[in-house]
């Protein structure tokens, strides 16, 4: 490295340390005039120059230490922080391999932050360990509900970082409400959307998915269920369906659900239980009809024993459940039907 380029990574140096050592500043709560000096970072940093004079991975770690200290410096105090350096490693090691990357970027961090060194370096092993958990359990967080895979996703945080949890991910959080609100808004939009066609609201769906979420995890843990799901709950496919013949509407159905993502076994199943769900709401339906013609013909001390054996006679083993059910005011049947759903 010449002298006049490493004369302008120290000013670079010297004017951080003026920011973030010089006037004992407030984070979180708590005072850092016990920061090392920015003489003290000067002199490392020449230091370690001098040590390695001319070779290549030494002008690295410099250039890399002065970044870390002009963009993490002022906050290095902070959990959020330091986590933020975990996409420095990552950037560190496609660039320059697994060996050769983790080991300059522990480097750097000793040399820009020696005081905490040993305790970024823990945040990061523990960083590290939940990754690795999230690509192991990657499948089985897609299949779980949104609440419960939320659920495992906080309990493995707080496992790993306790309190610090809340702080890591608080920029997270806040970002997952914006999509969240993005998302309501573009299925209000869908939910009313009854002048295109089925297959455009399903593009749409995706193409919603895609702008709020990206390529990143929580896109990938939504699943093709997930999404058919939420599909098959809007009102204006759901009119759409309706206005069908059955075996048409069957047919529409099993195409969504390919343009969606599910796999033609997937398919052959899910039309298989649509099936058992049409027979089921027919017997259902028969039997409401048939219950009101009693509750037209029969007073109530015999209209109980005609609604039992007509029970039997539809629900088989499920008359019990269904007419406690009925006797919590509850009529499965008065539900509103949703093709696709149930």
């Amino acid at each position: 490295m010449t002298k006049t380029r490493l004369a302008a990574l120290l000013v670079i140096a010297s004017g951080v340390g003026i920011v973030l050592y010089g006037q004992g500043l407030e984070l979180g709560g708590d005072r850092v005039d016990d920061l090392p000096s920015n003489t003290e970072t000067q002199t490392t940093l020449a230091s370690a120059q001098t040590t390695e004079s001319g070779e290549e991975s030494s002008d690295l770690v410099h250039e890399l230490a002065v970044r870390f200290l002009e963009n993490y410096g002022e906050t290095i105090d902070h959990p959020a922080t330091q986590a933020k350096l975990f996409e420095e490693r990552r950037q560190l090691i496609n660039q320059h391999g697994a060996e050769r990357g983790p080991a300059l970027f522990e480097e750097a961090v000793a040399l820009a932050f020696p005081e905490r060194e040993r305790a970024i370096l823990a945040l990061i092993e523990r960083l590290l360990e939940y990754n690795a958990w999230l690509s192991e359990h990657e499948l089985n967080l897609r299949e779980m509900p949104m609440v419960e895979r939320q659920g495992a996703i906080w309990r493995k945080r707080q496992q790993l970082f306790g309190d610090d949890a809340d702080l890591i991910w608080a920029e997270e959080v806040a970002a997952m409400e914006e999509r969240q609100q993005a998302m309501h808004e573009a299925l209000d939009r869908l939910n009313e959307a009854n002048e295109i066609t089925l297959e455009e609201t399903a593009y749409q769906l995706e193409l919603a998915v895609e702008e709020v979420y990206g390529d990143g995890m929580e896109r990938r843990l939504i699943s093709a269920d997930a999404l058919g799901n939420t599909l098959f709950s809007l009102d204006s496919v759901q009119a759409q369906l309706r206005a069908l013949p059955a075996e048409e509407r069957q047919q529409r159905i099993n195409e969504l659900r390919r343009t969606l993502g599910y796999s033609e076994q997937a398919v052959e199943r899910m039309e298989e239980r649509d099936r058992e769900r049409n027979q089921r709401w027919e017997n259902g339906l028969a039997y409401m009809e048939k219950r009101e013609q009693l509750t037209r013909q029969y007073s109530e001390e015999h209209l109980e024993e005609q609604l039992n054996e007509l029970r039997r006679e539809h629900f088989d083993h499920a008359a019990e459940t269904i007419r406690r059910e009925e006797e919590n005011d509850f009529y499965r049947f008065e539900r509103s039907r949703r093709f696709g759903l149930n």
